[in-house]
């Protein structure tokens, strides 16, 4: 329960695009699924989509998304 309201906070802070993309991965799609979908390869959905979801976690944590030492 407490994974998916963190899902549901996070997901504001998500583009349409990955929040597709996670939409997809709750409902059993693979990332090749996922990318064959959204016109991309699979490597480029995962990183995309896990380079977004670090950013929005980090934006909630009040932490500056482009600082990689978090």
């Amino acid at each position: 329960m407490e994974l998916w309201l963190d899902l549901e906070k996070l997901s504001h802070d998500l583009s349409h695009k990955t929040r597709a993309m996670l939409s997809l991965r709750t409902r059993g799609f693979d990332w090749k699924e996922i990318a064959e979908v959204l016109q991309m390869t699979d490597t480029a959905a995962r990183t995309a989509f896990w380079r977004e979801v670090r950013r929005a976690r980090l934006k909630g944590l009040g932490k500056d998304p482009k600082d990689k030492r978090q």
